[in-house]
């Protein structure tokens, strides 16, 4: 059921932009946080804010095989641990098991809501350390 109180267009365009930021390759995914972030956290906590979001207020627009494939990577991140991350942010993002996966599921996921993958718009910077997607 949609919200009055939430942004329709807002829910979903950060969910398309978390799960990018999720399907790229380990280099665009560091480019797609703000500066002085640990990578690995934001990636995941900014797809699990954006799902639960878009799933309480609009998860009855998704079809089945969109709440399936979006699920996915939520149970996925619910896997995640500490060792998951660390190390350097390029290498564990580029190899470790958890990330190669993530990826995989991003994309799936991206590709049920017919979105590309492709790197998310940068953050720039709106001062006093805030940021925002432009």
């Amino acid at each position: 059921m949609a919200d009055a109180g939430v942004n329709r267009d807002w829910a979903f365009r950060e969910l398309k932009y978390s799960l990018q930021a999720l399907a790229v390759p380990a280099a665009d995914q560091i480019r797609a946080q703000t500066p002085a972030c640990v990578v690995q956290d934001e990636l995941l906590l900014d797809y699990d804010h954006s799902y639960e979001v878009l799933s309480q207020h609009f998860g009855s627009e998704l079809t089945g095989e969109q709440r399936t494939a979006l699920r996915r990577v939520h149970e996925h991140s619910d896997q995640w641990t500490e060792q998951d991350n660390a190390g350097d942010p390029l290498e564990d993002l580029a190899r470790r098991p958890f990330w190669v996966t993530m990826r995989s599921f991003a994309a799936e996921a991206l590709a049920r809501m017919r979105w590309p993958v492709e790197p998310p718009p940068p953050y720039k910077p709106l001062g006093d350390g805030v940021w925002q997607r432009q």
